[in-house]
């Protein structure tokens, strides 16, 4: 069956005029689940296994391949991946001049934890959120905004909230009474650029409303489709690379 068009999910990037030829006949089909994969090519007989040989026993379908594959996690492309939706949802929060925002993915490089909750003296340094905003009300009192995008298998984004709400929960039970918290907030996409419906009422929360929310629906789909097709390649070349030194043979 196809991934993506639960009841709850919206593709309109099908019809988004940003994605290449190439992007958009590459989302199509992992859509459809008919991209080549171990496990579908072990079911197809063109080999005896379709266990990723990285992994063990894990199977390697194409979930594995574009989450969950601890090489190509490795390899970084999980990470550029995310990174590059955070950057679009930055930038239009930025643009929109309700939110002063801070990189949580840019601060973790650097390993500084975020100056804005550094400034309320919040402790909590474990994890940093993707997005950490501030914004004055016209009252004089403060709100911090805290968001962390996710970039999961389209099946587990409505677990999202759960799991953003329980990661930074510290963090906001530390922030003070003099402060209005906004958050946390799970902005989750799906690998193959799925949304929620539920995406304009989020992005009314960041500042950001009507055109412009569909607009950052459709940036975001596409970034994390172009790096989907990113970690699709990276596992196929550390995969050929290990057969080729001699590895686990993928026909064993």
């Amino acid at each position: 069956g196809t991934m993506g068009m639960d009841g709850g999910l919206s593709t309109g990037w099908m019809k988004c005029d940003r994605l290449t030829e190439a992007e958009h006949r590459w989302a199509i089909r992992a859509v459809a689940y008919s991209l080549p994969s171990p496990s579908l090519m072990a079911t197809w007989k063109f080999i005896m296994s379709g266990k990723c040989p990285m992994c063990g026993d894990a199977v390697a379908d194409l979930k594995h391949m574009l989450s969950n594959c601890a090489a190509v996690l490795k390899s970084q492309a999980y990470t550029g991946r995310h990174s590059r939706v955070v950057q679009v949802i930055q930038e239009e929060m930025r643009r929109s001049g309700r939110w002063s925002v801070e990189n949580g993915c840019e601060l973790r490089k650097e390993r500084r934890f975020p100056e804005t909750l550094r400034r309320m003296e919040v402790r909590t340094t474990a994890t940093v959120p993707d997005l950490v905003a501030i914004s004055v009300g016209a009252e004089g009192r403060r709100r911090v905004l805290i968001a962390d995008v996710k970039v999961k298998w389209p099946g587990i984004l409505y677990q999202a909230q759960q799991q953003v709400e329980e990661q930074y929960r510290d963090i906001v039970e530390d922030i003070g009474d003099d402060v209005d918290v906004v958050g946390p907030i799970a902005i989750p996409v799906g690998v193959t650029g799925e949304i929620l419906q539920s995406w304009h009422m989020m992005c009314a929360t960041l500042g950001i409303s009507g055109e412009r929310a569909e607009t950052l629906a459709a940036s975001a789909s596409r970034e994390a489709i172009k790096g989907s097709k990113k970690c699709y390649q990276a596992y196929w070349c550390i995969y050929h690379s290990l057969a080729g030194k001699g590895g686990k043979d993928r026909r064993q």
